[in-house]
């Protein structure tokens, strides 16, 4: 209510002042819809400096989880797929998918990391096998880690982009 009223005075002291406010405000609003992003998600500017450390710290994150982020795709491909494939056989109501994944999931995933530790722990020494027990959901982890900092990554690189591309206009900044 307080910031209508000061809108109305302004609007009554200073039309010239409100107008400007309300192109701004629109000018903005089309440089989000624009760009595709929401509020807080494009720095007025980039500055070469930050930009460049931004990437070399997500590229280097990128580059040394990747090992860790293939083996646990590759590990956890099967119970993924076959938690998948199971729910998809109950044909549950789609409110009720992600319970019956997850309900699936607890028994899907320490079997498999069971069978796994005690392969390895059979062919390769008890301490392979506790090893790998231990490991295993912490590369699952890494895994899920990596995969949404690239995600991060690849819609800050979008925006950026987009951003960087529009020069053609007068600013991106407000």
């Amino acid at each position: 209510r307080l910031f209508a009223d000061a809108l109305r005075r302004l609007g009554a002291e200073d039309p010239d002042r409100l107008a400007y406010l309300r192109h701004s405000i629109r000018r903005y609003r089309q440089l989000l819809t624009l760009l595709g992003v929401t509020e807080g998600d494009v720095p007025a500017r980039y500055r070469p400096g930050p930009v460049g450390w931004y990437a070399t710290q997500q590229l280097l994150g990128l580059i040394l989880g990747l090992p860790v982020a293939v083996v646990g795709t590759v590990v956890w491909f099967f119970p993924y797929m076959l938690t998948g494939w199971v729910v998809a056989k109950f044909r549950p109501a789609f409110d009720q998918i992600s319970t019956y994944k997850i309900a699936f999931s607890v028994i899907a995933y320490p079997v498999w990391t069971a069978l796994i530790a005690t392969g390895l722990g059979l062919a390769f020494g008890l301490t392979t096998g506790v090893v790998t027990a231990v490991a295993l959901p912490l590369v699952g982890l890494g895994t899920i880690a990596w995969r949404d900092r690239r995600a991060a990554v690849l819609e800050d690189v979008r925006v950026f982009l987009r951003s960087t591309r529009r020069r053609d206009r007068k600013s991106t900044r407000l």
